[in-house]
């Protein structure tokens, strides 16, 4: 007999008589309602397929939620479980996965290796970006390393060339070691010009320092003092200064100037100025400020930016000139580097102006040979040796013999008698003539035909800018 394909109820039999089978259905629709019934009671209660519930209405939800973290919860890189050495690792450290799986800060030169830059393939940089990136290729290196970097790009003992003063240590002292204060202008020690007008006076002394200064380095060996007094005139002035030979020394670019200072005033006017030479442009002055000293020697160093030369007329004696101010009165001229009247004393030693911002280096002060120094400060300052000469003299002629200077000159040099000698016969103390930026002639004299001997003439041949 067939059924019904779910629950195999029996289905009529289409060949039997209705009255027989009508009792098969009755049976079957009573066996459905049955069926039906326990359905609806058990999906008495129950919710309908698409509805909704608030969370409280769910038993332990809430709770269970309340122990986890908020949406807004934000994560360290250390706190993750693949990770390792977060919280410790340097600035600029880079992060790579390493073969255990974990994430480990390390240094590039570990990851790249070490690499070369061409320096002139870094565009665009300002002069302080310049001197960033010196200061980083010198972060953490240690000493020995930094004195090789040094080395390596020419910056070590032989680079002394780059200061462009000289004598910046008054090391070399030709025309002596004292200077009282006076009210004049003059030369003092090589290359180091004082200066005092309207009734003030400066003076100089060459002093040695001690060896058992902390504060000092250990090859410097002297500093100036130099000593001064103001004047009741509020145009006075003291200073001393150095002219550097070419106005167009650094025009365009940074500068710093160092210096080691003490003194028993609290302050001192320090300006770059550039002069253009005779006939030349009107003078600027560049960066004057007023710097703060103390009674204890330290090492000062200001930037200055020198402008370009472009466009200027430039006679000959051109030069900048960096100048140390002492006192002045309140008509002196700002721009000119004024600060106050002052009486009292300043000490100065290791001065330097370098290219560029070298104010991150321990210092730009590079002590050159004390021979090199000595030539450079002879192309504006020599003395001559003792002057011999002997031999037969003649009434009406004089002996003569050619002095060179060594080294040759900055210009054609004044000539005055720095000692006189001794001499004897017919042959008497003569004099210079013709003087050229290579040499001198002496001339003796005579007092008749005969012979004589001189020796120990010396001459002064200064050819300051």
């Amino acid at each position: 007999m067939a059924t019904t394909p779910n629950v195999g109820l029996d289905l009529p039999v289409d060949t039997a008589n209705i009255d027989t089978e009508i009792y098969r259905l009755l049976s079957n629709l009573q066996l459905l309602d049955t069926t039906i019934g326990a359905l609806q009671t058990l999906a008495a209660g129950k919710a309908p397929i698409i509805h909704a519930h608030e969370l409280s209405d769910i038993t332990g939800l809430v709770t269970a939620l309340n122990n986890k973290m908020a949406a807004s919860k934000t994560f360290a890189l250390a706190d993750l479980t693949d990770t390792r050495n977060i919280a410790g690792a340097p600035a600029g450290y880079i992060l790579v996965k390493q073969s255990d799986g974990k994430v480990e800060p390390v240094s590039a030169p570990s990851v790249f290796g070490t690499f070369l830059l061409r320096i002139d393939s870094a565009q665009a940089l300002t002069e302080a970006q310049k001197s960033q990136v010196i200061e980083n290729i010198f972060t953490g290196l240690t000493v020995a390393q930094k004195g090789q970097a040094i080395a390596n790009i020419g910056g070590g003992v032989l680079a002394g060339h780059r200061n462009k003063l000289i004598n910046g240590n008054f090391n070399i002292a030709q025309r002596g070691t004292t200077f009282a204060q006076a009210a004049a202008v003059r030369y003092a020690v090589d290359r180091w010009r004082l200066a005092a007008s309207n009734g003030a006076t400066i003076g100089m002394s060459r002093m040695l320092y001690p060896k058992d200064i902390p504060s000092i380095p250990e090859d410097t060996e002297a500093y100036g003092r130099f000593d001064f007094t103001q004047s009741a005139d509020a145009s006075h002035v003291t200073f001393v200064d150095q002219a550097i030979e070419d106005v167009g020394t650094l025009a365009g670019k940074r500068a710093t100037l160092t210096f080691n200072a003490a003194g028993n005033v609290s302050l001192i006017g320090v300006v770059l100025i550039q002069i253009f030479g005779a006939g030349g442009s009107p003078l600027v002055n560049i960066g004057a400020r007023q710097q703060a000293i103390s009674a204890i020697n330290t090492k000062y160093s200001l930037l200055f930016d020198i402008p370009s030369v472009a466009g200027k007329t430039i006679g000959s004696g051109s030069c900048l000139i960096v100048r140390f101010i002492f006192s002045s009165g309140a008509n002196y001229d700002a721009a000119g580097g004024k600060i106050v009247p002052q009486t009292g004393n300043v000490n100065l030693t290791r001065a330097s102006l370098v290219e560029g911002d070298a104010s991150k280096e321990d210092d730009p002060f590079s002590p050159r040979h004390i021979q090199q120094e000595l030539e450079l400060c002879k192309r504006y300052y020599q003395i001559t040796p003792p002057i011999g000469l002997s031999g037969p003299t003649i009434a009406g002629y004089g002996n003569s013999i050619v002095v060179p200077f060594s080294p040759e000159m900055r210009a054609q040099p004044t000539i005055v008698v720095f000692a006189s000698g001794t001499a004897s016969g017919s042959m008497t103390t003569g004099g210079v003539d013709a003087p050229q930026k290579t040499s001198i002639r002496y001339i003796a004299g005579n007092s008749g035909t005969g012979g004589g001997v001189i020796y120990g003439d010396r001459f002064a041949a200064d050819a300051e800018i």
